[in-house]
């Protein structure tokens, strides 16, 4: 191992290190890792978080934003993060330190005990995966099935049904360990471990991104949308997608056109529709972006953001409809599953992804969540399977 390496890893026991000691305080906080890249992050703060309408990409101050699923028109129920202390694995010690010296003692004392072994990480042990009931999926199939019934009838024209698996645990598990495996097995998904007060900790991979913008103002939004099981015998160019799929993966697409011309922009770019891999699932995407300093635009994210969330993607259309017949009929809350995170500005990029792919930790228990997108053509025991697919990808990244 060379010493790059070895300074890399030493600066990772840091981020575990605030991390726990932000849990242990009831502090939100949070550990992420943006696709393809190698830094870790991490965001303590002691303020406690505030829920606002986000704040601008042009704000100087770097923050990272969670949303909810269900969210305010305006976005006013997002939690800003505002960095008490932030730093990553390329930061140096000292300036690390020099962070930690203005923390108060508590504080500063619980994480020096995580830092060199005196307060042991947490070390549970793995859960059995337990199989759902056949209750479980049949209640689920029937609300798919009436989910068609409601498109055939005219009423939708697609809605993204969910379902959430629990399981019990003794002792809080090992989640920065189980980070570290998702950052390792999904290089290119935003990978996160976030403890909030009001939601405990919740820990995903995920692939899509809801709208970010770089350092040279290129804005980007992507169209993901229909699931299969991937066939490694099988060249990403030579799947075939069944018409289900193809015209989910549309209605996502035209979704996101119809965000750009409300805007009344018209200069955008526009790559796909072309078959991507997801850890063991592929799916279709489409990209499309947008050069803001071309067109003298530095504030479009600022404006995307709220048109795009939720996206058809992840409730439906109409928009309205869907979201309806989801606080109807889905019959538990969703919280962060499906909602958007990520950094706004920390070192000039601005990145938010929905919220994908992941796992809730609070009370005991281990929360998966999992949804699938239903259209005309939709078979409710195909549904079913796939998110049994998708809760599977995050048990096995953990596992590795």
């Amino acid at each position: 191992m060379n010493f790059s390496s070895v300074h890399t890893l030493g600066r990772v026991a840091w981020l575990e290190a605030a991390f726990y000691a932000a849990y242990r305080m009831q502090l939100p906080v949070v550990l992420w890792r943006l696709p393809h890249r190698n830094e870790q992050y991490c965001l303590v703060d002691m303020s406690g978080g505030k829920r606002s309408v986000p704040p601008s990409v042009l704000d100087p101050q770097p923050s990272f934003l969670v949303s909810p699923f269900v969210n305010a028109p305006d976005l006013s129920d997002t939690i800003c993060l505002r960095p008490t202390c932030l730093f990553s694995t390329r930061t140096p010690v000292q300036d690390i330190e020099a962070q930690l010296a203005a923390l108060p003692g508590d504080f500063r004392a619980l994480f020096y005990e995580y830092l060199h072994g005196k307060e042991p990480l947490p070390a549970g042990c793995l859960p059995s995966w337990q199989e759902d009931t056949p209750q479980e999926q049949n209640r689920f199939e029937a609300l798919v099935q009436r989910a068609v019934n409601e498109i055939a009838a005219g009423k939708l024209q697609k809605v993204v049904l969910s379902r959430r698996k629990s399981l019990p645990v003794e002792s809080m598990p090992p989640l920065s360990r189980w980070f570290a495996s998702l950052a390792a097995c999904y290089p290119h998904a935003m990978v996160t471990l976030l403890y909030l007060p009001a939601y405990g900790c919740w820990l995903g991979a995920t692939p899509e991104v809801l709208a970010a913008q770089d350092a040279q103002g290129i804005f980007h939004t992507m169209a993901l949308a229909g699931t299969q099981a991937y066939d490694p015998a099988v060249p990403l160019q030579e799947v075939a997608w069944r018409q289900k799929e193809i015209e989910e993966q549309a209605l996502v697409s035209r979704y996101i056109i119809n965000c750009f011309k409300t805007l009344r922009l018209r200069e955008f770019e526009e790559y796909g529709p072309r078959t991507v891999r997801a850890a063991n699932l592929i799916h279709l995407r489409t990209d499309f972006k947008v050069d803001t300093r071309s067109l003298a635009y530095p504030q479009l994210l600022d404006r995307m953001l709220p048109l795009l969330h939720p996206t058809s993607a992840v409730c439906g259309m109409p928009k309205d409809a869907a979201m309806d017949f989801l606080h109807r009929h889905e019959n538990y809350d969703r919280q962060l599953y499906s909602g958007f995170l990520g950094p706004l500005g920390v070192e000039g990029e601005s990145a938010f992804f929905v919220n994908l792919r992941c796992l809730q930790y609070t009370s005991g228990c281990l929360h998966f969540y999992a949804g699938c997108g239903i259209t005309a053509d939709s078979d409710p025991r195909k549904e079913w399977n796939e998110t049994c697919y998708k809760m599977q990808t995050l048990w096995q990244g953990i596992q590795s």
